[in-house]
Parts: structure tokens; C-alpha cells; sequence
């Protein structure tokens, strides 16, 4: 194998691990905060929702 070929597996590998990581930590957070945050995207919030007032 070439050094480039070589250079090219080592970082989609390493790229690979980085995804991999991030989605894992993000379903940790999300099951730790009972929300379904995945669902939303990687950091996305829904706006709270507040209670409805009656006058």
C-alpha cells in the first residue's frame, strides 16, 4: 500500500470515530434528560411550552 493510501484510511478512520462519538454522547444527553433530542437534530431544543393562563 502507498503512503497515500495509507494517509486516506487513517483519516476516514479517524473522521469515522469522531461521528461515532459525537451520536453516542448525544443519545447519552438525550437519555439522560428524558427527551427524544435526536429526533431534532444534533444539539437542536424545542421551545419550552408554557401553560396555558386562565383569566
Amino acid at each position: 500500500m502507498s503512503a497515500e493510501g495509507i494517509l486516506f484510511w487513517g483519516v476516514l478512520l479517524c473522521l469515522a470515530w469522531i461521528a461515532g462519538v459525537g451520536i453516542y454522547f448525544e443519545t447519552a444527553s438525550s437519555k439522560k434528560r428524558k427527551l427524544d433530542a435526536v429526533s431534532h437534530g444534533f444539539g437542536r431544543r424545542s421551545r419550552p411550552r408554557h401553560p396555558k393562563i386562565r383569566r
